[in-house]
C-alpha cells in the first residue's frame, strides 16, 4: 500500500495543513484512537487528517533524523488496530502505511472522512471494563472531546449530505466512461465535450465540480458513478427481465414502500445532483417521477407491473419486469417461473451482499476463505466473485491459482 503524497511533503507539512497532521513519538493507543475518531467524523470539512507514529514533534515540526519504530513493533500495531478499529461505532478502518525514512520505520495511519459518521470512540480503548463512549472532533491541531452542540451538528452533518453528493472512497478514474461523459457533455451543449479526450477525465470532473476531498487525494461523487459508470446487469428470463442495479434503495423507504412500487418518496432527496442531470437531458420530469412512469408506460402496453427487491443491507436493488401475457409459452405455469425466478435472484443477492460484507475489512481474501462462509461449492464461488469483480464491486490480484480478492 502507497501513501498518495510524498512523505517528505507530509514531514514537512507542505501542501497539508498543519492541523490535519499529528506527529507520535510512540504508540499509545488510547490518545491515537481520539484523533482517529476526530478525522473520520472531520467536523471541518478538511477531508480527515494523518497520524504518523514514530515522529517526534518540536514546535510543530517534525524532529528529524525521526525516532522510528521497530519492525517487530509494526506488525503488533497493526494487529492491534484490528481490535480497536471494531471498538469504534460505528466500525472505522483507517489504512496503517509502514514507511521507511532517515533509515528507520514510522507508520503512517491515513484518517479519511468517514461514509457513515458520526463516530464514537471508547475514551480508553485499551480499558478492560466497560467502555465510556465519546464523539471527538478536531479544534486546531488537536483532538478534542465534542460538547452537546457539537454533538448535533455532527449528526446534522451526516443527514444533510445527499448521497449522489457524497464521496465514492472506492471508485478510481479509470471507472469513468470517457465514452458516456463526453456523450453527456455533448447533449448538453457543454463546450468541455472536445476536451474530454484531450485534458483526461480528472481535470473534466473537476471543472464539473464532481469531486470532492482534500487536495493531494479526491474522490469522486457518487452522481458521476452513477451517471458515467456502467454498474448494472440486465438477466433476460424466459418471463422476465431482471435488472439488478448498485447501491440498493435508501434505508428511509421502507419495505412495504417497496414491494408495492408506486411511488418511493424519501424524506430527503438521496440523489438530488443525479435528478439535476436527468432534467437537464429532458429524461427526469421531477423527484420521485421515475418508477410511476415505468409502471404507467407498462399498463399503456398491457404488460403486467415492474416489482422492486432489496436486500436486508441496501446494497443493490433488483427491477423484475414480467413477459407480456401475450409471449408466454402455452402451457406455462407463470406463477411458478415468477416464484423459481424470484428465489434464484433473491439468493444471489444475498451471496452477493455476505461476500461485501465479509470483505469490508479491506483485506484481500483467497477463494476458500469466501467458500468457507457461503457454504458453496468451490466452482460456484468463483462464479459470484468474477460477477462481483465484472461489477466493479471487487478487484481481483494474482494469477489463477493464488487468486485473491478484495473490495474495490
Amino acid at each position: 500500500m502507497e501513501l498518495e503524497i510524498s512523505v517528505e511533503d507530509l514531514l514537512n507539512k507542505r501542501k497539508i495543513e498543519s492541523d490535519r497532521i499529528e506527529f507520535k513519538a510512540g504508540w499509545n493507543p488510547d490518545d491515537i484512537y481520539h484523533s482517529v475518531c476526530a478525522f473520520a467524523n472531520d467536523y471541518n470539512n478538511d477531508g480527515g487528517g494523518y497520524i504518523v507514529v514514530g515522529v517526534e514533534e518540536k514546535n510543530g515540526v517534525a524532529v528529524r533524523p525521526v525516532k522510528g519504530i521497530s519492525e517487530y513493533m509494526l506488525d503488533e500495531i497493526q494487529k492491534e488496530m484490528l481490535s480497536y478499529n471494531n471498538m469504534i461505532s460505528p466500525p472505522y478502518f483507517p489504512k496503517a502505511i509502514p514507511l521507511e525514512v532517515d533509515g528507520k520505520w514510522i507508520l503512517v495511519i491515513v484518517v479519511r472522512t468517514g461514509q457513515q459518521r458520526p463516530y464514537k470512540s471508547p475514551e480508553h480503548v485499551t480499558g478492560k471494563k466497560d467502555k465510556k463512549y465519546n464523539y471527538y472532533i478536531r479544534y486546531l491541531t488537536s483532538s478534542v472531546k465534542a460538547n452537546a452542540e457539537q454533538e448535533r451538528e455532527l449528526i446534522n452533518m451526516s443527514d444533510q449530505t445527499p448521497y449522489d453528493c457524497r464521496a465514492n472512497h472506492k471508485a478510481a478514474f479509470d471507472d469513468i466512461s470517457p465514452v458516456l461523459l463526453e456523450d453527456h457533455l455533448r447533449k448538453t451543449g457543454s463546450k468541455l465535450a472536445k476536451q474530454v479526450k484531450e485534458r483526461g477525465v480528472e481535470e473534466i470532473l473537476e471543472d464539473m465540480q464532481l469531486l470532492v476531498g482534500p487536495p493531494e487525494l479526491r474522490y469522486i461523487q457518487n452522481v458521476a458513478i452513477m451517471m458515467f459508470c456502467e454498474l448494472v446487469t440486465i438477466e433476460i428470463e424466459p418471463d422476465c427481465i431482471n435488472i439488478m442495479n448498485f447501491p440498493g434503495i435508501d434505508r428511509s423507504i421502507s419495505e412495504k414502500t417497496i414491494a408495492e412500487g408506486k411511488r418511493f418518496v424519501s424524506g430527503y432527496y438521496r440523489n438530488r445532483r443525479l435528478g439535476g442531470f436527468l432534467k437537464e437531458l429532458d429524461l427526469s420530469e421531477g423527484h420521485s417521477s421515475g418508477i410511476p412512469t415505468i409502471q404507467e408506460e407498462l399498463e399503456k402496453n398491457g404488460s403486467p407491473r415492474a416489482e422492486f427487491f432489496t436486500d436486508e443491507d441496501r446494497r443493490a436493488m433488483r427491477i423484475r419486469i414480467p413477459i407480456h401475457p401475450a409471449f408466454l409459452e402455452e402451457g406455462t405455469d407463470i406463477t411458478e417461473t415468477e416464484e423459481k425466478t424470484t428465489k434464484k435472484v433473491t439468493k444471489k443477492m444475498k451471496q452477493y451482499s455476505l461476500i461485501l460484507n465479509f470483505m469490508a475489512d479491506g483485506e484481500c481474501h483467497k477463494t476458500s476463505e469466501i467458500t468457507e462462509i457461503l457454504g458453496l461449492k468451490d466452482t460456484r464461488t468463483k462464479e459470484l466473485l468474477k460477477e462481483l469483480v465484472s461489477l466493479d464491486k471487487l478487484v481481483d490480484d494474482g494469477k489463477t491459482k493464488g487468486k485473491q480478492y478484495r473490495l474495490k
